[in-house]
């Protein structure tokens, strides 16, 4: 994957600006292939609780939203999230030549992540390719025990490319914030 450049940089967050007064989240472009359907489990707003394993072994709880919603006339799913230790957002398009989601994650500072996910048997997995202090390996995100008012999710690490994994340093749980 490439770096993004500027201008599409641009043109996601003022999406996402825009969009920040509406409520119903958007739906796929009429046009998008039926595999475009495939985020629409995680629209609208959640409350999430998140356990964190620090380097050190020791963890922790706390809670974060998310916000995802349809951008760009239905071309680009984004999820905003917010915590009190991180704060960003992802975008995602469908490829109708992969069969699969290409995107970036953008993080407070400036930092960006390439994405790529997959919806397959009931779960949406999404990797991210991390460079970081402990190193760099591949981040499996599962969203999993998908429901239409809750999900889970757990992270896995690959340092060896994908041919084994390893628990990741998070696992959460959503639940559909029921104010909106």
């Amino acid at each position: 994957m490439t770096r993004p450049s500027t201008l599409f940089i641009t043109i996601l967050f003022m999406a996402g600006l825009v969009h920040g007064a509406e409520t119903d989240y958007g739906q796929p472009h009429p046009k998008a292939p039926p595999e475009a359907a495939q985020y629409n489990f995680l629209k609208g707003k959640w409350d999430i609780d998140i356990r964190w394993k620090k380097p050190s072994g020791e963890t922790m709880d706390y809670k974060a939203t998310f916000t995802c919603s349809w951008e760009v006339a239905g071309t680009v799913f984004q999820q905003e999230w917010k915590g009190p230790y991180l704060m960003g957002r992802e975008f995602r398009t469908y490829n109708k030549k992969t069969g699969k989601w290409d995107g970036y994650n953008f993080y407070t500072g400036g930092e960006w992540v390439p994405t790529e996910s997959q919806f397959i048997d009931g779960k949406m997995i999404v990797h991210l390719k991390v460079n970081n202090q402990q190193g760099k390996f591949i981040n499996r995100e599962t969203y999993f025990n998908i429901k239409n008012d809750s999900f889970e999710m757990k992270s896995e690490r690959s340092y060896d490319d994908g041919k084994t994994w390893v628990e990741g340093a998070y696992v959460l749980k959503g639940t559909r914030n029921q104010t909106t």
